[in-house]
């Protein structure tokens, strides 16, 4: 009877592993941040709710690799910008708290390393 009782409770908890290394699966393929905090949270809505939809969903999404968009819109940005000869970036920052300081001080401070 206890030999039984063993069997049993180690049965329940290798299907459980079982369950949870399934249902974490989608995680481990997917490719980046946004994309892997999506696909957690569709395998939370699956194994809470018993739909497998949102499973099958999170597992298609994390076997796609999306391309990278933000790095060639961030130099068609910086290149329109150095052609309106704008400042860019940090050296921006740098100019308007040097302005800042100019005029809550009142100096005339004209000088820039």
């Amino acid at each position: 009877m206890v030999v039984t009782g063993v069997i049993l409770v180690l049965f329940v908890l290798m299907v459980g592993v079982l369950y949870f290394r399934l249902h974490a699966l989608p995680d481990s393929f997917a490719h980046k941040k946004v994309q892997y905090e999506i696909v957690c949270v569709l395998g939370l809505i699956a194994m809470f709710t018993h739909m497998h939809i949102f499973w099958i969903a999170g597992l298609l999404l994390a076997l796609v690799e999306f391309p990278d968009f933000s790095t060639p819109l961030q130099r068609i940005a910086r290149s329109t910008e150095k052609l309106a000869g704008a400042k860019t970036g940090r050296r921006r920052r740098r100019n308007v708290i040097r302005d800042d300081v100019r005029q809550a001080n009142g100096s005339d401070w004209t000088a820039r390393p």
